[in-house]
């Protein structure tokens, strides 16, 4: 009797890895995170002249509702506030 013939190791698939896997798993948390911020905090974040995370973003939004008693454009001028001081922090302002 003959042994039986080994078969061939298993070939993973070429198209995906862990890695691929894992960052297309936090692009979809953080499309997430960024589709259940508030409208106003998202037509803020659209004209922002920095990258901001959906966590610190709405942190910093709710912070400046707490400080503005509840009123956007108060939410929206302490965005502004910190938006300006990080660009001047950075050294990126221009004018």
């Amino acid at each position: 009797m003959s042994p039986r013939p080994t078969p061939p190791p298993a070939i993973p698939p070429a198209t995906t890895s862990a890695g691929t896997q894992a960052q297309a798993r936090d692009r979809r948390r953080l499309m997430a995170e960024y589709d259940a911020l508030p409208p106003a905090l998202r037509d803020w974040l659209a004209g922002a002249r920095l990258q901001w995370s959906p966590v610190s973003a709405r942190r910093a939004w709710r912070r400046g509702l707490w400080k503005g008693l509840g009123r956007t454009s108060s939410a929206r001028a302490y965005m502004d506030a910190l938006e300006q001081a990080a660009i001047k922090k950075d050294g990126l302002d221009t004018s």
